[in-house]
């Protein structure tokens, strides 16, 4: 729960196990009092079809249009609907998406915002809905073909083309976006309640908000410290209040507990850290990526002392994406009321 009657999961990729885990932490939620739903498909690459068509289930009734498949041959066209009633159509949903959002969670965002059951909040996401079928060759392997594409409960085509360079394709998600694009007439489509959506790209959100690390949007230097594992490195600097196991208190420079703050003693270190590395301090990136730094510092050492949970909670406590979605559910809640008169 991230705030009174909300509840928030995260869903960082689809395996087999996604919707089992899905219903349990629904039920947990809802046992707490949930009213509002954020899903956080946000850096989930994706994974196995059936899964994202289950997930979606859950929100959808039955006989609702998921996905569909369309390719150059008759047997690559096929529907996927809910096959069951969703127990969850009634909550108030926002899903949070960015551009590493590919595959399978852009099959569910997808559905989710055509079907005017959530919206969309975030960055666009990758454009990647291939459908590959596996033709065996020689000596037990086996070559992928693309047969066919995904598309939308509004007939989006979600693949993103690449008409220049392939390595165009691959570098899209290291490419800083626009809040608006130009589009293809031929690319609009409308939701089930009318609202204009656009086709041909990936997902665009209903609100844009940039944030692609952790919700934040920091310089070219924080992205590095990230990427180059400072951070993570930092956090070994720290253990719990309490811990008494053999070792752990000897590299320790701070004994912290849940709760415990970033102080501004704690980033001067960081600092020295960062020099004792080789690392060279950009002081006015730093200034501007302060409350980033102070929020990925909390993370790694609640990630490395207490727990994933834990972490989550703490950052989305700061996530500017996060803070700025919540104020969106009443939108959320006004487009299941449309759905029902």
């Amino acid at each position: 729960m991230i705030a009174p009657g909300t509840g928030y999961i995260r869903l960082q990729d689809f395996s087999e196990t996604s919707d089992r885990e899905m219903g349990e932490a629904l039920t947990k939620l809802k046992a707490q009092g949930m009213q509002r739903l954020m899903l956080d498909l946000r850096e989930n690459p994706g994974g196995p079809l059936d899964q994202a068509i289950a997930v979606a289930n859950r929100f959808l009734k039955k006989g609702s249009m998921i996905v569909s498949t369309r390719g150059r041959i008759p047997n690559s066209n096929e529907e996927y609907r809910a096959v069951t009633e969703g127990g969850y159509q009634d909550v108030p949903m926002i899903v949070m998406v960015n551009r590493q959002s590919a595959s399978a969670s852009e099959i569910v965002s997808g559905a989710m915002q055509d079907h005017d059951r959530a919206l969309i909040v975030g960055e666009r996401t990758f454009g990647k809905a291939l459908v590959q079928s596996v033709y065996p060759i020689a000596n037990d392997a086996g070559i992928a073909v693309t047969t066919g594409r995904y598309y939308t409960p509004s007939d989006r085509m979600i693949q993103r083309p690449w008409d220049g360079a392939f390595d165009d394709y691959l570098t899209y998600s290291l490419k800083d976006q626009e809040e608006t694009r130009e589009h293809n007439p031929a690319d609009l489509k409308y939701t089930s309640g009318g609202r204009k959506v656009y086709g041909g790209g990936g997902i665009e959100p209903d609100h844009f908000i940039l944030g692609p690390v952790e919700g934040f949007n920091p310089t070219r230097f924080a992205r590095l410290l990230v990427s180059r594992g400072g951070f993570i490195g930092f956090a070994e600097k720290f253990t719990k209040e309490g811990d008494q196991r053999p070792g752990s208190q000897s590299a320790a420079m701070y004994k912290v507990a849940p709760g415990w703050q970033v102080t501004d003693a704690m980033i001067e270190e960081f600092k020295k850290y960062l020099t004792s590395q080789g690392g060279k301090i950009d002081e006015a990136a730093f200034k501007t990526d302060l409350p980033f730094i102070r929020a990925m510092m909390h993370y790694e050492v609640d990630v490395d002392l207490f727990s994933v949970e834990e972490a989550r909670r703490n950052l989305s406590k700061v996530d500017p994406q996060i803070q700025k979605a919540l104020g969106y559910f009443d939108e959320a809640k006004a487009l299941i009321a449309k759905k029902t008169q």
